[in-house]
């Protein structure tokens, strides 16, 4: 009798397994960038995103948020201790937390490539091609920032630059892609691939990609 039984017992862990699977393999994979220690609608936000089931929150990585009048010299550091908190009250679910810069990419010439942006890359790089990688951030773009300038070939260049060119944004793409001025980043973001080939030796490829920037406005690029 219990030899009768195997074969159903297997049966069932197979389909069990299978279902886990699919289940996965149908959520959304997201990395939520957050300057939690900022202001408390991230806690919210945060809390909400681990338990939904449509998400497969691959980590959670910390911002800066330095133009706070309440900033100290490590925001960022702030925002990941903020993040380990809030988790050791939800020991149910194991999701990886990474610190970013703390300072703006503007303050800095070489900004460091922090664990947060390291982490971005590889899972832009390891998701699949007919899938996407979808990075909430909730505070600034530093981390995504320095990711897309150490690697633009995790694919977000060509969105962010028609994210530029879209006539009608709302606020929230206004703050991902317009600058202090009232222009866009889209010169920024073809300097920083045309840099990246560049840094590679792919000279016709930099090239091409320096001659996007507007004509206008090449002078205000080391390289194009």
């Amino acid at each position: 009798m219990k030899f009768k039984l195997i074969p159903f017992i297997v049966l069932i862990i197979f389909s069990t397994l299978k279902g886990i699977s699919q289940n996965l393999e149908n959520k959304i994979p997201i990395i939520i960038d957050a300057d939690t220690a900022n202001e408390i609608d991230d806690l919210f936000a945060l809390v909400r995103a681990i338990g939904e089931p449509k998400f497969d929150l691959r980590g959670i990585t910390a911002s800066q948020f330095h133009t706070s009048p309440y900033a100290s010299k490590n925001t960022a550091l702030e925002s990941h201790l903020m993040n380990q908190k809030l988790l050791n009250l939800l020991p149910k679910y194991n999701i990886p937390l990474f610190l970013g810069n703390s300072k703006p990419i503007s303050e800095i010439a070489n900004p460091n490539l922090s664990d947060a942006s390291k982490f971005i890359i590889e899972q832009a790089l390891s998701i699949p091609k007919e899938k996407k990688l979808h990075v909430v951030i909730l505070g600034s773009c530093t981390n995504v920032a320095t990711a897309i300038k150490y690697n633009p070939e995790i694919a977000v260049i060509e969105d962010l630059v028609a994210l530029c060119r879209k006539e009608n944004r709302n606020r929230l793409e206004n703050d991902i892609v317009v600058k202090e001025d009232g222009s866009t980043i889209e010169n920024d973001l073809w300097d920083i691939e045309g840099t990246y080939y560049l840094s590679r030796y792919k000279l016709e490829k930099a090239l091409e990609t320096f001659r996007k920037i507007a004509r206008a406005d090449r002078d205000n690029y080391a390289h194009a």
